[in-house]
């Protein structure tokens, strides 16, 4: 991870990105007075509840709760870290990000490698564009019935038909062979010093990271020559196949729309279906689905359709993604495809009508095993059938949700006409062998925790007269700069025990010891959680007025005073009874309990209470 950059640095960022602007280019905001409106990109709706102040330049849906700045959405939306979220704003407004010497060197390898990519990435696409040395690779794509939108739209690119076109590119702009070759762009010659481009004479598809950064590349021949049909870059530090899934920084808003994603296996299968208006699609591209696949399209839907070509290697396939989705809590159905067809061959002389068709024919998981299995065993036998359940129930066991489990199980009860108490007690058999490990945590690649959505703060759910000050005080510290000289003056921040509320007032108290006015906005971006952000924005926006301020947070800091002192007065009391059972002299502990009960009825008489204005 880098070093933390500078707040200075972070607010000048915010400042210089227009929120209106920014959350425009995901989704449609019609002004009505001040703020503007849209339907929540976070939740299913069909009333726009999801409001964005250009003055106070934040965002909040008063459907789901979610709220904060520039940073907090882009954070929410894309499914990306903090920095990340840095990174990318300060790159659209211009801001260079300086990293110091004690940053971590392998962040700074990235970054070298994502330039390295990202020149790649440009050199094929303008390759592709020159009238006489792109005009082979053109060809193709036209012959793919690919339009000029959609090749800018993936970057789709040419890789020059000669040795060394990449090296000589990237060496006139100062960019080391050795970068090349950590992005595996080059290959080192073996009978002589010196290195050759990876990908000649191939049409190229770059491959982008969920945030939009080119990571990789496959290629595809242009000639029948001996060579591998599709070749694609070796895993690198900033490209792990088993991580990435081609076409989502494309596609991930309409996966997110329809709630739905549905899942091939190549590159023009994606780009077909996009291009007839299917777009909430992504590929695996030439590898098997790996669980970091499957937790990867849970940040975006639970709702999964695979989509595979209609033969025997293709309903393995799909079998093998099933099992992996189901570990992962997706919910899972398969289409197959008829026999011979792929996606990009089925959409292109059927239709996207009769694609959508298909779709909407796609099979749950007891249906599907059963009809792929029967092509393998011999239902009318005993011992086939009981292949064909036992498959199925390796299935269901890694259904976490126990409900799902009965629905399937009833089914396949039917579907076989067997007792379902004999498939429970099977089930069950399964699970005391042992033989499903449960799904392991993965990192991702940078040894970061997988972005996970956003939760609220969390408050203990028995809300004591305590519990619910420290949440009152926070917001009043929140919503009125003019209460901080009252509750600061009064308050022992130590006695907030909410570790997420305590940080929050100390940030502001912070402001308030530098004398500064508090911006909320700026109090965000303090934060790398969206949870307090949207805590934070809520307490804005919240309709009610709180009234009678300075009374009501003296109240909420005798309540937190009252907490220590009645804790303590019970403790006493737990040990006069303790001492009273071993025939023990209490009059020392009795004398303490008096003084505690003394002390409360001076607290709660407000004497220790002062208004720092008449001091």
């Amino acid at each position: 991870m880098p070093g933390k950059i500078p707040q200075e640095k972070i607010d000048q960022i915010r400042q210089a990105t227009d929120i209106v602007e920014l959350i425009s280019r995901y989704l449609t905001l019609t002004k009505k007075g001040k703020n503007y409106f849209g339907l929540c990109p976070f939740h299913s709706e069909k009333t726009p509840s999801f409001t964005v102040n250009p003055e106070k330049q934040i965002f909040h849906c008063f459907g789901c709760g979610k709220g904060g700045n520039a940073y907090t959405f882009l954070m929410e939306h894309d499914k990306i870290s903090f920095i990340e979220a840095v990174r990318n704003l300060a790159e659209k407004a211009g801001i260079p990000l300086e990293y110091s010497a004690t940053e971590s060197k392998q962040y700074q390898e990235k970054e070298a490698l994502y330039f390295t990519t990202k020149f790649a990435a440009r050199f094929f696409y303008q390759n592709l564009a020159a009238p006489q040395i792109g005009q082979i690779g053109m060809d193709y794509f036209k012959k793919r019935q690919l339009t000029p939108e959609i090749i800018k739209k993936f970057g789709l690119g040419y890789a020059l038909n000669r040795w060394d076109g990449l090296i000589k590119a990237a060496t006139q702009q100062s960019i080391k062979i050795e970068q090349l070759e950590k992005c595996g762009l080059v290959i080192p010659r073996k009978e002589s010093s010196g290195f050759y481009d990876r990908f000649r004479n191939r049409v190229i598809f770059p491959i982008f990271d969920s945030s939009g950064r080119v990571v990789a590349f496959g290629a595809r021949r242009l000639v029948d020559d001996n060579s591998p049909k599709y070749i694609n870059s070796p895993e690198t530090l900033i490209y792990q196949k088993r991580e990435t899934l081609y076409g989502l920084a494309q596609t991930r808003q309409s996966i997110q729309a329809e709630n739905l994603a549905i899942m091939v296996e190549g590159y023009m299968d994606l780009i077909s279906l996009f291009q007839a208006g299917i777009q909430n699609v992504v590929a695996t591209s030439g590898t098997a689905l790996t669980p970091e696949h499957a937790k990867l399209i849970g940040r975006y839907t639970k709702n999964v359709i695979l989509l595979y070509d209609g033969d025997s290697a293709g309903s393995k396939a799909a079998l093998r993604g099933l099992d992996i989705l189901l570990e992962h809590d997706l919910e899972v159905q398969v289409a197959q495809l008829p026999q011979g067809n792929d996606p990009d061959s089925f959409v292109k002389s059927k239709g996207a009508n009769e694609m959508r068709t298909l779709l909407k024919q796609a099979r749950p998981l007891v249906e599907f095993k059963v009809n792929m299995l029967a092509q393998f065993e011999d239902l009318s036998s005993a011992a086939g059938k009981t292949r064909v359940i036992h498959s199925i129930l390796e299935s269901v066991i890694k259904l976490k949700d126990s409900i799902k489990q009965e629905i399937v199980i009833r089914e396949m009860a039917e579907r076989f006409k067997l007792n379902e108490r004999i498939l429970f007690q099977e089930l069950e058999n399964l699970k005391k062998r042992g033989t499903f490990a449960p799904v392991s945590k993965v990192a991702n690649g940078d040894g970061r925790q997988p972005v996970q959505p956003a939760e609220k703060i969390k408050i203990p759910t028995r809300k004591s007269r305590a519990n619910v000050a420290e949440i009152t005080l926070t917001k009043l510290l929140i919503r009125n700069p003019d209460s901080h000289a009252f509750i600061f003056h009064n308050l022992d921040i130590q006695k907030v025990r909410h570790p997420k509320l305590r940080e929050i007032i100390e940030v502001i108290y912070s402001f308030f010891l530098d004398k500064k006015q508090l911006d909320q906005n700026k109090l965000i971006s303090y934060f790398n959680d969206s949870g307090v952000a949207s805590f934070i924005v809520s307490s804005l926006d919240e309709a009610k007025e709180l009234k009678e301020e300075q009374l009501i947070a003296s109240d909420c800091i005798v309540a937190l005073e009252l907490r220590d002192i009645d804790e303590t007065i019970e403790k006493l009391q737990m040990k006069i009874r303790e001492m009273e059972n071993q025939k023990q002299n209490t009059e020392v502990i009795q004398r303490q309990w008096q003084e505690f009960i003394n002390l409360k009825k001076e607290i709660e008489q407000k004497k220790f209470i002062v208004d720092p204005k008449n001091t």
